[in-house]
């Protein structure tokens, strides 16, 4: 039985979720959960396979389905868990206006089979490069920008996140959707519907000038102590020196909790924020972002050659078309 995991059946599946995920899906509406279930020999029932996936949106229109996690109990591997939960998905974007559906696989040895079963799937690997950057905090000390902040420092200009109040953050997040919108950059879905208690505090700063917030580093800190950048960016593009201060103030900010080992992740979702990364971090022969980190990238099939397929495809899996039709008239 496929079903959708929510806030009444997520205890079902935790034993198969990293924590970060979860947070997500009770957290985020861009974030989607299928969880498959079996009963056990009580007859009770009981979570065996997940599959995660992300709703990606471009100027506010579903663009792609961007599968995060999916994985199957070792006690349930064989037993076609895995395809039942895509068969769900694949119904689910057969039905909708989506065009595309994306999964992101490591170049690794270790993730052969997981490649040869999204092959499967008519998925097309692609070498693309990760613009995901994490980074053990404790390494920053030695960086040029950073090696002189202590937990003395005088940081001026840059305030501590608890010192705004409620309403002049979601001014400013507004302003930020809008500035993305207009440079047709990457908007996150939730970026008006944060709201301050999400970030961090103490490790999140900002510039601000009568009241206004003029740019901010805001962090939220994971179940797993990972400390995820969510904005790092200015209102206006001419005040990069900003951007050196806030990160000043929320290294700082770091070292007084004693989270210096912590690592910090940041999703660069444009080219301006791998640019950027690159040069805070990289150097002229070893960029971080750019040019590393090679991953293969399954790009899945689209909505249009998925109907050119599709009747052929449940005719080869009449027993997955029986199954996954019963759920979507009526008894999911």
């Amino acid at each position: 039985m496929i079903t959708t995991i929510s806030d009444s059946n997520i205890s079902l599946f935790e034993h198969l979720i990293p924590d970060d995920l979860i947070e997500d899906l009770r957290i985020r509406k861009d974030t989607i959960g299928i969880g498959c279930l079996r009963r056990d020999e009580d007859g009770k029932f009981d979570g065996y396979g997940v599959l995660i996936y992300v709703v990606e949106f471009e100027d506010k229109k579903p663009e792609n389905y961007n599968i995060k996690w999916l994985y199957v109990d070792s006690n349930r591997r064989n037993e076609d868990v895995a395809s039942e939960l895509l068969t769900d998905l694949f119904w689910d974007f057969g039905n909708t206006l989506v065009p595309t559906i994306t999964v992101d696989i490591p170049a690794l040895s270790t993730y052969e089979d997981l490649g040869n079963f999204f092959g499967d799937w008519h998925f097309e690997f692609k070498n693309t490069y990760d613009l995901d950057f994490e980074i053990e905090i404790s390494k920053l000390k030695d960086h040029v920008l950073l090696a002189d902040v202590t937990k003395d420092s005088e940081i001026k200009g840059v305030k501590s996140l608890s010192d705004v109040d409620n309403k002049s953050i979601s001014i400013f997040l507004k302003e930020m959707e809008q500035k993305y919108i207009k440079r047709d950059m990457y908007v996150d879905p939730m970026l008006t519907e944060y709201v301050k208690d999400y970030f961090d505090p103490d490790l999140s700063s900002v510039v601000i000038k009568d009241g206004v917030i003029l740019a901010a580093l805001l962090v939220h800190t994971r179940p797993s102590g990972r400390i995820d950048i969510v904005v790092f960016d200015t209102l206006n593009d001419d005040k990069q020196i900003y951007l050196v201060g806030l990160m000043k103030k929320s290294y700082q900010a770091v070292l007084l909790a004693g989270k210096e080992h912590s690592s910090l992740y940041y999703y660069c979702r444009n080219e301006r924020g791998m640019n950027f990364i690159d040069g805070m971090f990289g150097t002229h022969e070893t960029p971080l972002v750019m040019r590393g980190m090679i991953q293969n990238s399954s790009l899945g099939i689209s909505s249009e050659q998925w109907e050119d397929i599709k009747d052929a495809y449940w005719q080869e899996n009449p027993e997955m078309y029986d199954a996954v039709k019963e759920l979507y008239t009526g008894s999911r």
